[in-house]
C-alpha cells in the first residue's frame, strides 16, 4: 500500500459498498477490502490515481503573485486567493469543498454553501484529510447543474476527476502546493502528550495570523497561547524534515507539472526575489492558471470582487522579465520529499510505536543521549568547567546537549561555547521542559556552583538544577555539582530541606566537587555522594592547549599574570609588590561578570596593567604565564594544568578552597589572605609537578571511571504518585511564601511611574534624602551633616554630638572594606562580618543597642523616645496648672539582606515611620535620627565593599 495517496476515489465508486477508509498502523487513511461483500468489478483499480496517471493541463502555465486586502490576509495562511475564489462561487449559489477539522482536529473534506461557513475551511491545515463521501456528492451536485469549487492536494484532485470520469462546465478544482500529507494519528498523539488532552485545546494554527508567518500556534481553553517557530516546533520539523510523510508522497506523481487543478495555489516564498511592484510582507499567494477554465474563473473571481487586491503576472505569455523559476516553490515541479530517505522515514515510524512520538523525531532528527544542566555564568572557570565536563562526556561515544531553553546562560559565555557545544534552544522553544523530556535518556546535572541555588528556596532554579522536571524513567547523574560555601542545616528553610531531599533521592548517581558537600549530602538530605575531581582535570588536557592555540594574543615577554574575583587593598598590594620583586611584567585580569567589572576595575586601580579576554585568549594567558597569582579555584586548576609557579590567596568561601588544598596536598601554594604575602621577596614555591600530578592522577582515573559507569548505572525506581503529590504540596507551600514576601516588598514599594519620577530627580541633582522628604511631604530639618562628604569629619561630628541615632544596614556585600569603615569612623561595633552576610546595627546616643550579622536575612524592630520630658508649672488666676511636653514615640524596623542568590536577591530597608530612608545600595547604608525631635537629618552610603577611599554616597 506503500503507492495508495488516501484520496477514498475508490471507497466512493465501489457499487457493493466493499471499501472502508481506515488509519493504518502509522495513521494514514488506506482502503480496507471486505473480501465477502466484493464482487470483482475493479472500478476501484479505474478510478486509483495511483494507476491511472492523467495530465490534461497546459505544463507551461501563466504565473502569478496575489495579495489581498489585509482583513482578508488575516484569515488566510497565505496571501488570501483561495477566499476570492470560494467567495464568488458561493455568491453564485454555488458550492466549495474544503479542509476542516472536527472537535477532535481529525480533518475532514467539508462542503459548504454560504459565506458564514467560510472561515473554517481557509488556512493551512498540515494533515492528511478524509475526503469522506465528498466525491459522490460533488459528482450529484455536477448532475443537477450547480456549481461547485473543490479544493484539494493535487493527488485529491487527481481521485475527484478520476472518479466522475468526465469533465463539467460547473465543476471548478483548485490544488494545492503540496509539501507532503503528515500522519493524523502522529498529530493528535503529539496534541495530548504536549498539551494535556486534545479535550483542553480551543483552535490549532500552523500558520498563525499575526502576519505571514511559519509559527505553529495552539490556543487552549483557558486562554493561554502556545506557539513556536517551526525550526523549535517538533511536529512541524516531523513534517518538514519529511519523516511524518506519507510512503507515496516520496513519489507523488502530481507535484509536477502539467498540474491537476484548473488552478494551483500556494505560498511565494520567493517572493523577496521576485521584484514585486506591491507590499507583500503580511501575506501572497502563488498562482497557476493551468488550462482555460481556470483563467475565466480567476478573471471573473477578480472582476466580481468588491475587495481590494494586489496582483502581478510573474511568468507566461507575455512577461518580459520572468521569474527565475529555480526561486519558486520546488513542489510545483517535484516532491519535497524526493531526495529524502525513505528508509530513515520507516525508521522513524517504528520508533514512534516502541518510544512515542516526540522521542521518536528527537532520535531521528538529532540523535542526542546525554541532557547537560549546566550552571554556566560569565565567568572563566564556569565556561571551563561546563566545556570540560560536555568534552569528557562526548569522548565516551555519547552525543551531549546543554539544556539551555530551561536555565539561562550568561551572554559572555555563550560567546565560546555555542561555537564548542550542542544547545537545545536550538530547537527547542524557551521553557519546554516536556520536549527534554522526550529528547533525552540520561540527564547530567553540571559543575561549579550548580546547587548554590537550593539555599534560596525562593528561586525557580533548584526545580531545573535538580532535575524536578525530569521523568521518572529517566537516568539522573550529577557530577561534580558543588553547593558554594558550607552550610549547616540552619542554613535552609525546612520545607525546601525536604523538598530537595526528596529531588535528590531520585538521582541515580550523585557525585560532589568538595569533600564537605559528601557530608552535606549525608547530614542535609541524607543522600549517598561520592566526592570527584573537577571537570577541568578530569578531561582530556590536551583540549586546553588546542582551544588556546587558537589565541591571536601575541605572547613577547615574560609576566606575571594576576586573575582576581575580588579585588582588596592588600591584594593590590601584594600583586605589585610581587611583580616589582620578580621584575616582570603584570597582566591582571578580573572576573568578567558584569555586575561588578567596573566596581573591581576601580577597586584594582591599575587599568593599564588590566586586561579583558575572551574565554580562548583567557587560557592563552594562563598558558603563557610565568608566574600566577589568583584567588580563584579555577586560576589555581589552570596553574596547574599549565604547570605554573603560583600562589593562591584563598577567598570569599573560604571552605572551596581549603577543599581544594586538601585534595591536592602540596604545602606553600595556598594563603589565609594576602597580608600574608607582603615584605616576602620570593613568594613562589618550587613546585615538583611529578609529584603534584601523581597524587591527582589517582583522583582524576577515579573519578573518569565512576562516571563512566554512572552513565551505564541502571535507572533506579522513582518516587509514586502520592509522593509526588507530597512533594507538589511542598514545592505549593514554598510558593506561597515567596508570595507572601512579596506581598510585603509591595506594600513598601513605590510604582514603576514613581520610580521613574524618583530617577528623575536624582539625575537633576537631587540628593537620595531630599527626593524622599518632597514625596512624603516632609519638611526637613536643617542638619549641617548633610553638607559634609569627608567620611573622617563627618563621623567626627557625630562623635562630639551623642543625641543622634545611628541606624546601619549592609545590602549585598559590605565586608571588604568594613575593618577600615569602623577605624575611619570611630564605631564601636564588631568586626568579623563575613562574605556577603546580612548586617544591621543602632547605635543610640554612643550606645550600641543592636550589632547583628547572619548568612541569612536580618529584620529587627526597634523603637525608642524622641525628645526629654519638660515640665512646667504656673499659678493663674487663683489655679495651679501644670504643663508636660509630649515626647514622640518612634518605631525603626530595619532589613539585610547579602547577597544569598546568583540573581543579586539583596536588600536594606531602613524604615522610620513606615517610611523607607535607606539608600539601598551596595556596602553600609545609614540614617541618621535625632534623638531630640525623632527627624531624619541624613541617609547616606558607604561602599565598604570595594571602595577604599569610603567615599559618602547621596545619589
Amino acid at each position: 500500500m506503500e503507492n495508495c495517496y488516501g484520496c477514498g476515489a475508490c471507497c466512493n465508486v465501489c457499487p457493493a459498498g466493499a471499501i472502508d477508509m481506515k488509519e493504518n498502523k502509522e495513521g494514514f487513511l488506506e482502503p480496507f477490502i471486505d473480501e465477502e461483500k466484493c464482487i470483482s468489478c475493479e472500478k476501484c483499480k479505474k478510478v486509483c490515481p495511483s494507476v491511472n496517471c492523467l495530465y490534461s493541463n497546459d505544463p507551461e502555465p501563466d504565473i502569478f503573485a496575489f495579495s489581498a486586502e489585509e482583513k482578508i490576509l488575516y484569515n488566510s495562511s497565505s496571501g488570501g486567493i483561495f477566499s476570492f475564489l470560494a467567495e464568488y462561487i458561493l455568491q453564485a449559489g454555488g458550492y466549495v469543498v474544503g479542509a476542516a477539522y472536527d472537535s477532535q482536529f481529525l480533518v475532514n473534506h467539508v462542503m459548504i454553501h454560504s459565506i458564514e461557513e467560510l472561515d473554517k475551511i481557509r488556512r493551512s491545515k498540515y494533515l492528511q484529510s478524509s475526503t469522506g463521501d465528498t466525491y459522490k456528492k460533488t459528482k450529484e451536485l455536477l448532475e443537477m447543474g450547480e456549481y461547485v469549487l473543490y479544493s484539494g492536494c493535487p493527488c485529491q484532485i487527481a481521485g475527484l476527476l478520476r472518479f466522475l470520469g468526465k469533465d463539467y462546465d460547473t465543476l471548478f478544482t483548485v490544488d494545492l502546493l503540496c509539501h507532503g500529507i503528515p500522519s493524523p494519528k502522529l498529530f493528535r498523539e503529539h496534541l495530548t502528550n504536549s498539551f494535556d488532552g486534545i479535550g483542553n485545546i480551543e483552535d490549532v494554527e500552523f500558520r498563525s495570523r499575526e502576519g505571514w508567518s511559519t509559527l505553529f500556534q495552539v490556543k487552549l481553553k483557558n486562554g493561554e497561547v502556545k506557539t513556536a517557530y517551526n525550526n523549535k516546533s517538533v511536529y512541524m520539523k516531523s513534517f518538514l524534515l519529511d519523516i511524518n510523510l506519507r510512503a507515496s508522497c516520496f513519489r507523488c506523481q502530481y507535484s509536477k507539472l502539467p498540474r491537476q487543478g484548473d488552478i494551483t495555489i500556494g505560498d511565494l516564498w520567493a517572493a523577496q526575489s521576485s521584484n514585486l511592484s506591491f507590499e507583500y510582507r503580511k501575506g501572497v499567494s502563488v498562482i497557476l492558471l493551468n488550462n482555460k477554465k481556470g483563467e475565466r474563473l480567476f478573471q471573473d473571481t477578480l472582476s466580481g470582487s468588491g475587495h481590494q487586491f494586489q496582483m502581478q503576472k510573474i511568468s507566461g505569455k507575455g512577461v518580459e522579465n520572468p521569474i527565475n523559476q529555480n526561486l519558486l516553490n520546488t513542489n510545483i515541479f517535484y516532491p519535497s520529499a524526493i531526495n529524502s530517505d525513505i528508509a530513515k522515514r520507516r525508521k522513524f515510524f517504528e520508533d514512534c510505536s516502541d518510544m512515542g512520538f516526540e522521542s521518536a523525531v528527537y532520535a531521528s532528527l538529532h540523535k542526542f543521549d546525554v541532557g547537560l544542566m549546566l550552571f554556566m555564568s560569565n565567568n572563566y572557570g564556569s565556561i571551563a568547567t561546563n566545556y570540560a565536563l560536555y568534552r569528557t562526556i562526548t569522548d565516551t561515544g555519547r552525543r551531549a546537549a546543554v539544556i539551555d531553553n530551561l536555565v539561562v546562560i550568561g551572554n559572555t559565555a555563550r560567546d565560546f561555547v555555542k561555537k564548542h557545544m550542542n544547545f537545545c534552544s536550538d530547537f527547542m522553544e524557551k521553557g519546554d521542559w516536556r520536549a527534554v523530556n522526550q529528547c533525552f535518556k540520561t540527564f547530567v546535572v553540571g559543575s561549579d556552583l550548580s546547587w548554590d541555588w537550593i539555599m534560596n528556596q525562593w528561586s525557580r532554579q533548584p526545580q531545573y538544577m535538580m532535575l524536578g522536571f525530569a521523568d521518572k524513567n529517566k537516568r539522573m547523574i550529577s557530577y561534580a555539582s558543588s553547593f558554594g560555601a558550607k552550610k549547616e542545616e540552619k542554613d535552609i528553610d525546612e520545607d525546601a530541606r525536604v523538598l530537595y531531599t526528596h529531588y535528590l533521592k531520585r538521582f541515580d548517581a550523585v557525585s560532589v566537587r568538595e569533600d564537605y558537600g559528601v557530608e552535606m549530602c549525608r547530614k542535609l538530605f541524607d543522600v549517598h555522594a561520592r566526592q570527584v575531581i573537577d571537570p577541568v582535570f578530569i578531561c582530556n588536557q590536551e583540549i586546553w592547549s588546542e582551544v588556546s592555540a587558537s589565541s591571536q594574543v601575541e605572547f613577547d615577554e615574560d609576566y606575571l599574570l594576576a586573575y582576581i574575583l575580588n579585588p582588596l587593598p592588600y591584594k593590590r598590594k601584594a600583586i605589585l609588590e610581587a611583580a616589582q620583586n620578580l621584575n616582570k611584567k603584570l597582566v591582571v585580569i578580573l572576573d568578567l561578570y558584569e555586575v561588578n567589572y567596573e566596581a573591581n576595575k576601580r577597586a584594582m586601580a591599575m587599568d593599564e596593567n588590566i586586561v579583558k579576554p575572551d574565554f580562548i585568549d583567557w587560557l592563552a594567558y594562563f598558558q603563557h604565564a610565568s608566574y600566577v597569582i589568583t584567588d580563584s579555584v579555577h586560576g589555581i586548576w589552570f596553574s596547574i594544568i599549565f604547570k605554573k609557579k603560583f600562589v593562591a590567596i584563598k577567598n570569599r568561601s573560604r571552605e572551596r578552597f581549603d577543599s581544594l588544598e586538601r585534595l591536592i596536598d602540596y604545602p606553600g601554594l595556598f594563603f589565609e589572605d594576602s597580608m600574608s604575602l607582603l615584605g616576602k621577596t620570593n613568594i613562589f614555591a618550587d613546585i615538583d609537578y611529578d609529584v603534584v600530578y601523581q597524587h591527582l592522577e589517582t583522583s582524576r582515573m577515579e573519578s573518569e571511571k565512576w562516571l563512566r559507569s554512572a552513565l551505564d548505572v541502571a535507572v533506579k525506581p522513582k518516587s509514586d504518585v502520592e509522593s509526588v503529590k507530597v512533594m507538589e504540596l511542598l514545592f505549593r507551600s514554598l510558593h506561597e511564601k515567596k508570595e507572601l514576601v512579596n506581598k510585603i516588598k509591595r506594600e513598601y514599594s513605590y510604582e514603576e511611574e514613581q520610580k521613574k519620577s524618583i530617577r528623575e530627580q536624582l539625575n537633576a541633582g537631587k540628593t537620595w534624602l531630599e527626593v524622599v522628604f518632597t514625596r512624603n511631604q516632609i519638611v526637613p530639618e536643617e542638619s549641617k551633616l548633610r553638607g559634609i562628604n569627608d567620611i573622617q569629619e563627618y563621623f567626627s561630628i557625630l562623635q562630639n554630638k551623642t543625641d543622634y541615632v545611628l541606624v546601619l544596614s549592609g545590602s549585598d556585600e559590605c565586608s571588604g572594606q568594613w575593618k577600615r569603615f569602623l577605624e575611619v569612623s570611630g564605631l564601636p561595633l564588631r568586626a568579623d562580618i563575613g562574605w556577603r552576610e546580612s548586617y544591621a546595627a543602632v547605635v543610640d546616643r554612643g550606645a550600641v543597642k543592636v550589632d547583628e550579622k547572619s548568612k541569612g536575612e536580618i529584620n529587627i524592630n526597634y523603637e525608642f523616645l524622641a525628645g526629654f520630658p519638660k515640665y512646667s508649672v504656673e499659678y493663674v488666676d487663683g489655679e495651679l496648672k501644670v504643663g508636660c511636653k509630649p515626647l514622640r514615640y518612634c518605631k525603626v524596623k530595619i532589613k539585610s539582606k547579602g547577597f544569598t542568590g546568583a540573581l543579586g536577591a539583596c536588600k536594606s530597608e531602613i524604615m522610620v515611620d513606615n517610611i523607607d530612608f535607606s539608600m539601598n545600595k551596595i556596602g553600609i547604608n545609614i540614617v541618621v535620627i535625632d534623638k531630640e525631635t525623632g527627624h531624619i537629618m541624613d541617609s547616606i552610603n558607604v561602599n565598604t565593599y570595594s571602595d577604599p577611599n569610603l567615599r559618602i554616597n547621596r545619589v
